[in-house]
C-alpha cells in the first residue's frame, strides 16, 4: 500500500469535487490507496481496467423454491406429563450460487459456485410436566446438502500467501440430537 499525504483544495468552488478531509480545522488528509491518488474517483464511479483480461463481468442467477410441511399432535395430561407435543417437520433450503472475489489463480479469472440445497427432516417431542416445574424439548434432525458452499482457503503459488475462496462440497450430512431441560 502507498501512503500519500495531501492538503485539501479549499479554492475549487464545488465541495463535491474537493478531498474528503478530516475534522474541521485539520488540514491533512491521509489516503491508503493502492494504486495512489490517481486511482480514487471522488464521485464513486467504475475505475476502466487498463488490461481486458482484468476487466470481468460475470454474474449467477439462480433461485429455487423451498417447501416446509410441519405437522403436530398436541395431548393432555397423562401421568406426570401435564400437557406437550410431538412433531414432524419436512422443509428445503437454498443459498444461492455467486461469484468469487478473488481470482483463480491458474486461469486469472473469476470462478463461480453453485447454489446450495439442503433437505431437512426432524422429528421432535415437548412436554410440561410435574406440575409445570419441569420442561424437555427434543429434537431428532437430518439435514441432506448438496453442493454444500464452503470457505475454503488457496495458496497463490506465486507469493505462497492464502486467499480465501468459496467452493461447493458435493455432498453433506448432518446427524443430530438436541434435548433441552
Amino acid at each position: 500500500l502507498s501512503r500519500k499525504l495531501w492538503l485539501p483544495d479549499t479554492s475549487v468552488a464545488d465541495p463535491a469535487a474537493t478531498p474528503l478531509g478530516g475534522p474541521v480545522g485539520f488540514p491533512i488528509s491521509a489516503w491508503l490507496l493502492p494504486g495512489g491518488p490517481d486511482s480514487f474517483v471522488r464521485n464513486h464511479d467504475w475505475v476502466e481496467a487498463l488490461n481486458p483480461a482484468d476487466d470481468q463481468t460475470q454474474s449467477v442467477d439462480s433461485d429455487d423454491w423451498t417447501p416446509m410441511v410441519s405437522l403436530r399432535y398436541t395431548f393432555d395430561e397423562y401421568g406426570w406429563i401435564d400437557s406437550g407435543g410431538a412433531y414432524f417437520t419436512y422443509s428445503e433450503g437454498f443459498l444461492s450460487g455467486g461469484v468469487s472475489e478473488n481470482l483463480n489463480f491458474v486461469t486469472g479469472n473469476l470462478d463461480s459456485f453453485d447454489p446450495e440445497e439442503v433437505t431437512n427432516y426432524e422429528l421432535g417431542v415437548k412436554l410440561i410436566g410435574l406440575d409445570n416445574r419441569l420442561t424437555i424439548n427434543t429434537a431428532l434432525f437430518y439435514m441432506d446438502y448438496e453442493d454444500r458452499q464452503l470457505t475454503s482457503v488457496k495458496f497463490n503459488p506465486d507469493t505462497q500467501l492464502p486467499q480465501a475462496t468459496v467452493i461447493n462440497a458435493d455432498s453433506a450430512d448432518v446427524l443430530g440430537l438436541e434435548v433441552e431441560t
